[in-house]
């Protein structure tokens, strides 16, 4: 048996798809929507979903790093991943009067980066000749269904955190 570690088929681009904004932002709000998503999605529980938190306080404001791990298992052999990684830089509080209500909304600049692959479970390369054809057969026409069923949801994902934001492009 290998110890090679499992398949990853990216339906994102390795790096991510990006989000940037400059806008204040009710970040609070778009933080706990997101993970609002991702919980309704089957892709996370609030106890595992954040698996790095860094902030820096600057002279301009404050610098954050976030990266989310989700995953939602498919079967015994596929599991969808999704990595999300927030920088924001130069954060400060703001408050913006929005009709007859005083907000405080957050003002810097925010990129988030959205990366998704299904995970076949073993290496293809410690297949023995039952697996290569149950691989061949079976598991290769599933992953293409599960390629574009993640596909999917990553791209609703972003456009609903677009959406939330109100960015339009």
């Amino acid at each position: 048996m290998s110890n090679k570690m499992p398949e990853k088929f990216y339906v994102t681009p390795e790096g991510g798809i990006k989000i940037k904004w400059g806008q204040p932002t009710d970040l609070k709000e778009l933080y706990r929507q997101m993970k609002l998503w991702l919980e309704d999605n089957g892709f996370a529980k609030e106890s595992s979903l954040e698996k790095k938190y860094v902030e820096m306080i600057k002279p301009y404001g404050k610098d954050t790093y976030i990266l989310w791990g989700c995953e939602k298992k498919i079967s015994d052999y596929f599991s969808y991943k999704i990595s999300i990684e927030f920088l924001f830089v130069a954060m400060s509080e703001v408050e913006v009067q929005e009709e007859n209500i005083k907000k405080k909304l957050t003002k810097g600049t925010l990129q988030i980066n959205i990366a998704g692959y299904v995970e076949y479970g073993k290496s293809t390369e410690s297949f023995g000749f039952l697996d290569k054809i149950y691989y061949h057969l079976v598991a290769k026409p599933r992953l293409k269904d599960y390629a574009d069923d993640l596909y999917s949801k990553i791209y609703k994902f972003q456009k609903f955190i677009k959406d939330f934001i109100g960015l339009t492009a």
